[in-house]
């Protein structure tokens, strides 16, 4: 991310995307039968050459240095044309910038991706180009390649178009075609498709002889007569460097808003009977909008929590509640808000009881007996109180262990052990201060019955006298 605060960042990316999203709708139309065919692979690979060359016309010239139709402007991050045949496909190609995990601009094409394999059939071609070091660093790209976009999922891997592109021309394609082929064998499964080369040129006759129009009819040919890819958004892998950037900003603008309820809890003294009523039915809504199946629910439709966001908050809320809408496949596969929600709704908890202290039992005391209501807290009230907040507090805890289990068990790194032995110490603290609080309130009830025997007996001497 760059200067900008990261909520104007991400509102900048949603803007972004909705008029990428626009120009890719704006080709489909009311074509219900299309197909997406994504142009995937890393930067420098030749995604923007084979781009061209399918769409190859008399200015085709891969040797003559042109500026490049994508600049860092928003309305050039896209590329696409489309064949309209029986069945149309559409092609994308994406600027390198929404293909690298460390740009901001990868959140984007992750919501793009998760939003056309959700309604469209999906096509991909996969561009390798000859690997500058090891040829294994084309294979462990392969691998890191499959697992993000098909989750290992072999009926899908044997789906891809690969092309070979920039190879050398010391290689021998057939060998190359093996090799590749080993690759993904030696990964997965053998892989039986046709596999395109394209080698790397540097004259004009070179590229007249290997971008041709009988290859290019050849590929096309073979593309349409693949079955598309059966992607599900379970087997694509978040970018989630960028997701917990996302994470934190809205963690950030809850703990705000629940910073501002609290101060307003504090000051007690000010409100009124009927405002803590109020406050109370607000937190109980307030929890039944975040349990609600769809996790959104709550940040889009809830009045009662719309009536706590005032001043600055207002601002960034009405910005977050543009960036849901924009980035919600993206948000929804990551359950950033289940995580929030659970936070909520135990906060909410919390606010709920504490606001319950101070209202009224009895409705019919005198409303200018109030104050002094809440200061006569019983011996029964504050057993009550304390139960409360131990149940709170073991609640709590179960819900950081289990936390702490779960990340564990995906990243079982020296940090998460600390904090995994830290909660099993603090439980084990609370155990032993139980008993030991349990022995303290029984030697409590001895003393206090022999101190009752000792008046007893007092009352009793002084009688006879």
């Amino acid at each position: 991310m760059n200067s900008q605060s990261p909520m104007d960042e991400f509102l900048r990316l949603s803007e972004r995307y909705e008029k990428i999203w626009l120009q890719i709708q704006e080709e489909i139309q009311d074509q219900q039968n299309i197909t997406i065919v994504f142009l995937i692979g890393s930067q420098k690979s030749g995604k923007t050459t084979f781009y061209e060359y399918l769409q190859k016309t008399d200015q085709f010239n891969i040797l003559e240095k042109r500026k490049s139709m994508y600049q860092s402007n928003e309305s050039c991050l896209l590329n696409t044309f489309k064949i309209n045949k029986s069945e149309p496909h559409l092609f994308l190609d994406f600027d390198s910038t929404l293909m690298e995990e460390n740009h901001q601009n990868n959140l984007i094409f992750e919501e793009l991706f998760l939003r056309l394999i959700e309604k469209y059939s999906i096509k991909i071609f996969l561009i390798l180009d000859h690997p500058q070091v090891e040829l294994y660093n084309r294979g462990f790209y392969l691998q890191q390649l499959i697992q993000k976009y098909l989750g290992r999922n072999k009926n899908s891997i044997q789906s891809l178009n690969i092309i070979l592109n920039k190879y050398q021309d010391n290689l021998d394609i057939q060998n190359l075609i093996y090799n590749v082929q080993d690759e993904i064998k030696n990964l997965y499964e053998t892989f039986c498709k046709e596999i395109v080369v394209l080698r790397k040129i540097t004259t004009i006759e070179q590229q007249q002889e290997e971008f041709t129009d009988v290859k290019k009819d050849q590929i096309l040919k073979s593309l349409f007569k693949s079955t598309p890819i059966k992607l599900q958004k379970e087997q694509f892998t978040l970018n989630y460097k960028i997701v917990s950037l996302l994470q934190q900003m809205i963690i950030n603008i809850i703990d705000s808003i629940f910073q501002k309820i609290e101060d307003k809890i504090k000051k007690a003294e000010l409100l009124k009977q009927e405002d803590f009523k109020n406050l109370k039915i607000k937190f109980q809504k307030i929890q039944d909008d975040s349990q609600k199946q769809d996790p959104r629910n709550l940040y889009l439709n809830s009045l009662e929590w719309s009536t706590f966001i005032q001043g600055e908050d207002k601002y960034n809320y009405d910005c977050l509640k543009k960036i849901l809408q924009k980035f919600d496949k993206v948000i929804l596969k990551s359950k950033i808000l289940e995580e929030m929600n659970k936070k909520i709704q135990n906060t909410c908890l919390v606010f709920k009881q504490h606001v319950e202290s101070y209202i009224k039992e009895d409705q019919h005391y005198n409303t200018t007996c109030q104050i002094g209501v809440r200061n006569e807290i019983n011996l029964e009230s504050l057993e009550k109180q304390h139960n409360k907040y131990k149940e709170l507090s073991k609640m709590q805890r179960q819900e950081l262990r289990e936390i702490i289990n779960e990340d564990y068990e995906k990243n079982p790194c020296e940090q998460i052990k600390k904090l995994k032995i830290l909660i099993e110490t603090l439980e084990d603290y609370d155990s032993k201060r139980e008993d030991l609080s349990s022995q303290l309130e029984y030697l409590k009830n001895q003393k206090h019955k022999e101190d009752i025997k000792t008046i007893k007996n007092s009352q009793s001497s002084c009688q006879i006298f």
